[in-house]
């Protein structure tokens, strides 16, 4: 991205595609854990597809005002913990997420 004149390189390009495998595989692990059928099996990686985004969305743009020196003062390991923190809320919501297409079983 060019900001103010210059170049800022914040992220490889690779490192989204590799949130998003990650993503699909732990949906895909949940939905056989969960017991899913193949309707609930494909939902759930339509939804980890769209959290997987939204998350790569946060990540890049929390990376872009780090190194850009919007904020200043930030020690160089913020860039891995701002990695981390965006895989860990996608996850986390997409857990969630995964957790609400369960099947109910009847008591």
């Amino acid at each position: 991205l060019i900001w103010r004149g210059d170049m800022v390189q914040f992220d490889a390009p690779c490192s989204g595609v590799n949130m998003l495998w990650a993503g699909l595989m732990l949906a895909l692990m949940a939905s056989i854990t969960l017991g899913f059928g193949w309707l609930r099996t494909v939902l759930a990686a339509a939804l980890s597809i769209v959290v997987c985004i939204a998350g790569n969305a946060l990540r890049a743009s929390s990376l872009f005002h780090i190194e850009a020196g919007i904020l200043t003062g930030t020690p160089a390991w913020w860039h891995d913990a701002v990695g981390i923190a965006a895989f860990a809320i996608s996850a986390a919501a997409l857990l969630w997420l995964m957790t609400q297409l369960k099947p109910q079983v009847l008591q």
